[in-house]
């Protein structure tokens, strides 16, 4: 019997579509789940974990989960990030508002929100080149 890795998620229908591993690296993998709400991305890359969620619709402009987590949740800082418990306990808590921001009817005006969000992140991650963002 095979044992299921992501049971939240599985339980609302997701599906595991890819998993990438480094093999050799074992500092390197890469989970993909769709739905037919959104997809979301499991990834550790050289130590640092992380979660990503698409769009179906847009499914080539991958977000960082801290920046749904910012557009939700006001006072989110976005130069730390959380760890991935914690935006797993946000993809629970909150994720009848996340299947609304990426419905299909809302989604053009979450990418505008989300996109500004990435370019406030820019500024505060590398202050000294806030003229290019």
């Amino acid at each position: 019997m095979q044992t299921r890795k992501y049971p939240f998620l599985e339980d609302h229908g997701f599906v595991v579509t890819s998993e990438i591993s480094g093999g050799y690296l074992p500092d390197y993998y890469i989970v993909t789940l769709t739905s037919s709400y959104f997809f979301l991305k499991y990834g550790l890359e050289r130590f640092t974990a992380f979660i990503e969620i698409a769009s179906n619709s847009d499914n080539d402009r991958w977000y960082d989960l801290t920046l749904v987590k910012a557009l939700l949740h006001e006072g989110t800082t976005l130069d730390k990030k959380p760890d991935t418990s914690e935006l797993e306990l946000f993809l629970r808590s909150d994720f009848p508002k996340i299947k609304d921001l990426f419905s299909s009817v809302n989604y053009s005006q979450t990418k505008v929100k989300l996109d500004n969000l990435v370019k406030i992140r820019l500024r505060q991650m590398f202050p000294g080149l806030k003229d290019r963002f």
